[in-house]
């Protein structure tokens, strides 16, 4: 088929189009990227701050409007809590050894729960997988402490930085056993 006469592009121009448009997305990528990067940082900062009982830090630059919002109306919505923050876990009971660094347990809404930060256009299966490898590392290490888990909940916040909502997303029994399934493989 031919273009209309008004569309007519030369190759080179239908090329250099292309490009522009790819590093458009590319930066538009990259913007959102590090506003949900920075939001996440200020979300850990925020409750690692409450579980020191230190001041609350100043909003960060770059992490405006609907994107502090959703983390906002998180804690103004529900009851919360910070037990615990930024915790570096470890294991090596499944064969290989990892360590990885949780964003938060804490009490919600009178429900003590390990809670991840996401602040991604979704959630996705991989963000359940990461945090069941927090999990399982905090199983081990209480059975090696003989101490019970500190919490019965596993969540992911999801913060929204393009409405400014959050929602809260509690495993199911079933949920985490076929995250668990997932991890190992």
């Amino acid at each position: 088929s031919t273009l209309p006469e008004d569309l007519n592009y030369s190759k080179t121009d239908f090329t250099n189009k292309v490009l522009e448009m790819l590093l458009l997305r590319k930066e538009k990528l990259e913007k959102a990227q590090n506003i949900g990067t920075t939001l996440h940082k200020y979300a850990e900062a925020c409750a690692w701050a409450k579980t020191a009982g230190e001041p609350q830090p100043e909003i960060p630059e770059g992490v405006e409007g609907e994107a502090v919002n959703a983390f906002i109306s998180f804690e103004m919505l529900n009851d919360v809590e910070y037990l615990d923050s930024e915790r570096f876990v470890y294991s090596e009971n499944l064969g290989v050894e990892y360590i990885g660094q949780l964003d938060t347990i804490l009490k919600l809404n009178g429900r003590n729960t390990l809670g991840d930060f996401k602040s991604s256009k979704s959630v996705y299966i991989s963000h359940w997988i990461q945090l069941m490898g927090y999990h399982l590392a905090m199983v081990e290490e209480c059975a090696f402490k003989k101490v019970p888990l500190p919490y019965e909940d596993i969540a992911i916040i999801h913060l929204d930085k393009n409405t400014g909502e959050h929602k809260i997303y509690i495993a199911t029994p079933e949920e985490i056993e076929d995250y668990i399934i997932g991890f190992k493989a």
